[in-house]
């Protein structure tokens, strides 16, 4: 088994807050940045600083995830937009953080029951080689009627014990 080694980084932050001035932030690592407190000031203030190392948190765990999850190579953007509400009472404290993760990428891959049973795969492989949904200008009227019929009645799949049910749709899975 592979050794598994464990890299650190020193960690930590220092505000000082000089007479008359805005505070100025430095790391460990040699990471400097200067604080705003007015409304308008472009930069960051107390609670962006907050929100902002909760989203970039978010956005690497999403990563690590991934990575774990061996999907990495299939990841796409990671976005994560943090805010948050302040208490109305005292002591003055964010009350609720409101995260919104967005990930693209092609994460699924078919390995869903919906698209990788040997059924589904047989199903595809004979309406595509037997032409059974190609269009051309004498049917695509009945086609986008048919269509507009499957997307009114379609519901989302529900799981029933080892059947897999997409209402709507006319499609039925059963795993063995």
């Amino acid at each position: 088994m592979a050794e598994l080694k464990i890299r650190t980084r020193t960690t930590g932050a220092l505000a000082v807050l000089p007479p008359g001035g805005l505070p100025s932030i430095t790391t460990p690592t040699g990471g400097t940045l200067d604080v705003v407190t007015q409304v308008s000031a472009p930069g960051f203030n107390p609670l962006d600083l907050l929100y902002a190392s909760l989203a970039a948190c978010m956005v690497l765990s999403a990563r690590i995830a991934a990575t774990r999850l061996g999907v990495a190579d299939r990841l796409g953007e990671v976005s994560a937009d943090v805010g948050g509400e302040k208490a109305k009472d005292e002591p003055s404290r964010v009350e609720t953080f409101t995260v919104k993760l967005e990930i693209t990428g092609d994460l699924d891959l078919y390995r869903d029951l919906y698209h990788f049973a040997p059924q589904v795969n047989r199903w595809i492989v004979a309406r595509t080689c037997g032409n059974a949904d190609s269009e051309d200008a004498g049917n695509v009227e009945r086609f986008e009627r048919e269509l507009r019929m499957q997307l009114a009645t379609w519901r989302p799949p529900r799981e029933t014990g080892s059947a897999v049910t997409a209402a709507g749709t006319g499609a039925h899975v059963n795993e063995k």
